[in-house]
């Protein structure tokens, strides 16, 4: 099978269902419509002010505000589910943190390959969370953004897959999360919320006893209308939602083959998941069924949220069989000693003060990271523990010789001379790394420091700005740094809001020109095709001047467009991450300079890093 060809079959579909979807709430209206006539014209007839009563206008004001009710609950559901991001849902659901800085080797193993899947997938490394005590198979993520996912598994998953298994699952959780199928299922049951309040509201005035007593037969008839028209627009909502929820697990499943690249470990995981027959779903994951792995549905119908499990095996293994599931079956039936067990730790976060205090642990980072494997055992150990993720992050911005000595008499003022002995020891590791290394080196460092305190932050992102701003320039690299560095220190969550549309072209047109001129420096023609290939790509209309001349392509303006752009309706920033990767890719080759740039837009837009043809 072309898993690139599934991934566009999976998307044209689930497309074509998200327009059934929207044709569906319009029927609703017109059948509200339909039903408010019809009892206007009984009115008509029995109230004493026939034609005030009979009126075209009631109808479609009542229409209009059944629309309006449906999208203010459904706007409601979806700030009240969404507020707190992924790790709100993962820790109402009994989800466990697991802190990198961990020694058990399951959990260490389970840190590793989120670290390699997430660079796989191009999106920042997700806080991770073990749902102890759940023995089943199974994951999910939460988070309607790449900047604000995470990724859960039980424990079952934990000491039960193997590792190429285990990668399987989480490249599979990380699909979900790059396709956005986080934030659409939350949208999609923000509007199922709002159709349900007509059937709850009908289902109210039929049992109203004083309705009947008094021979409110026209209250009675709304109820009924009420309650049929909800009724029927909730079941088919919740049809079509599971239409799509199967459609997106295809796709996950196809970006779990592409990420991993090989089909074997979902595939294996899947089996180990339908050979086990005696352990089952948790009650308190029965509410975000949509989001699991597995969504544990044994009858086959049309209301299913996941495809038939075997059905998914036999997409990734054609040749595979059912009688290959028994020897599984008693794999599992005799496992007795996990890998690891899970430590007894409160769920809640405990803030790490900054003092370096040595980062040795169980097991080592993956030698799978590109441009890592050379690295030294005790600076990878480092990325995991808070203080040592500070010291290698600081390590990727000190200046070598002559200025070395002056970032280090800086970091030693502000964080004592412990750090900036450990940082001047991993800045001599990385002297001969290449840009690309040190960023991936810095993307596995980054999530550990969310557990600095919070009087620690500010003053490492303080002197961030000092080490990189030491020399009065800021060079790209270092701008990247920066702003990846600020992003985990102190995030925030950005909304959409209205944008100028006349601002917004001009930020379109720098940004693209940083793009065009990064692959091309000194050859204008080059940079030309590259800009028009951008242009070509943007979710906007022309016409468009000439590509700015790099005078005019400050960093401070650099990072001013990228902050306004982060406003931008989600849509359009997908549309503008393809015009990057399009303009970078006009020559058909990718610079470190390129790639550089094109992952701060991607962290800016929070999207995915894209897959380049490099």
């Amino acid at each position: 099978m072309d898993f690139f060809e599934a991934q566009a079959q999976a998307r044209a579909r689930s497309q074509r269902l998200l327009w059934v979807f929207a044709a569906m709430v319009l029927l609703v209206m017109l059948a509200v419509y339909a039903g408010a006539s019809a009892l206007v014209g009984v009115w008509a007839r029995w109230a004493a002010h026939a034609p005030q009563a009979a009126s075209p206008w009631w109808p479609m004001a009542v229409a209009l505000g059944v629309g309006g009710t449906v999208v203010a609950v459904a706007l409601r559901h979806l700030w009240v589910m969404s507020h707190g991001g992924g790790r709100a849902v993962a820790e109402s659901l009994g989800g466990r943190r697991v802190r990198r800085s961990t020694a058990d080797t399951a959990e260490r193993r389970l840190l590793n390959v989120v670290d390699e899947m997430a660079i796989a997938a191009g999106v920042p490394v997700p806080q991770v969370y073990v749902l102890d005590g759940d023995h089943g198979i199974n994951a999910f993520t939460a988070g309607t953004s790449p900047q604000w996912a995470v990724v859960a598994v039980t424990q079952g998953a934990l000491n039960k897959l193997q590792r190429d298994e285990l990668q399987g699952v989480v490249a599979h959780e990380l699909g979900h999360v790059l396709n956005g199928d986080v934030a659409l299922n939350l949208k999609l049951h923000a509007v199922l919320q709002g159709l349900y309040v007509f059937s709850m509201a009908g289902r109210g005035l039929l049992e109203s006893a004083s309705l009947w007593r008094r021979g409110q037969w026209l209250w009675v008839l709304a109820g009924v209308v009420l309650w049929l028209v909800g009724a029927l627009s909730e079941g088919l909502g919740k049809l079509l939602q599971a239409a799509v929820s199967r459609e997106r697990e295809y796709l996950a499943d196809a970006a779990a083959v592409q990420f991993t690249r090989s089909r074997d470990g979902l595939a294996g995981a899947l089996k180990r998941i339908a050979a086990e027959t005696s352990v089952g779903q948790p009650a308190r994951l029965m509410a975000i069924r949509h989001m699991l792995l597995d969504g544990g549905e044994e009858l086959q119908d049309w209301f299913q949220t996941h495809p038939p499990l075997l059905q998914r095996i036999r997409r990734l293994a054609p040749r595979f069989k059912a009688e290959e599931l028994q020897p599984l079956k008693d794999d599992l039936a005799a496992l007795r000693h996990p890998l690891g067990q899970a430590r007894a730790m409160p769920a809640a976060d405990v803030a790490v003060p900054l003092a370096f205090t040595g980062c040795d642990v169980a097991e080592p980072p993956p030698a799978a990271l590109p441009g890592l494997q050379a690295l030294p055992p005790q600076l990878m150990g480092a990325l995991y523990h808070p203080t040592g993720a500070v010291a290698v992050s600081l390590a990727v911005l000190v200046p070598s010789a002559p200025h070395m000595a002056e970032a280090v008499q800086r970091i030693q003022g502000v964080l004592g001379p412990a750090m900036a002995q450990q940082v001047q020891q991993y800045a001599q590791h990385l002297a001969g790394m290449d840009a690309s290394a040190r960023l991936t080196l810095l993307d596995v460092a980054l999530p550990a420091l969310v557990d600095l305190s919070g009087d620690s932050r500010p003053r490492v992102l303080q002197l961030t700005r000092e080490l990189i701003e030491h020399d009065g320039r800021v060079t790209l690299y270092e701008y990247v740094c920066q702003r990846l560095i600020g992003n985990a220190l102190l995030p925030t969550e950005r909304q959409p809001e209205r944008v100028n549309a006349r601002t917004l072209r001009d930020d379109v047109m720098v940004l693209l020109a940083w793009l065009a001129r990064a692959g091309a420096p000194g050859d204008e023609a080059a940079t030309l095709q590259a800009w028009r290939k951008g242009l070509d790509a943007l979710p906007l209309d022309g016409p468009w001047p000439a590509v700015l001349p790099q005078d005019r392509l400050q960093v401070q303006r650099l990072d001013a467009v990228l902050n306004h752009l982060s406003h931008a309706a989600p849509l359009f920033r997908a549309g503008l991450m393809r015009a990057a990767l399009a303009t970078v890719q006009a020559d058909g080759r990718l610079l470190p300079r390129e790639g550089e740039l094109l992952r701060v837009v991607a962290q800016a837009l929070d999207c995915g890093m894209p897959r380049t043809t490099e």
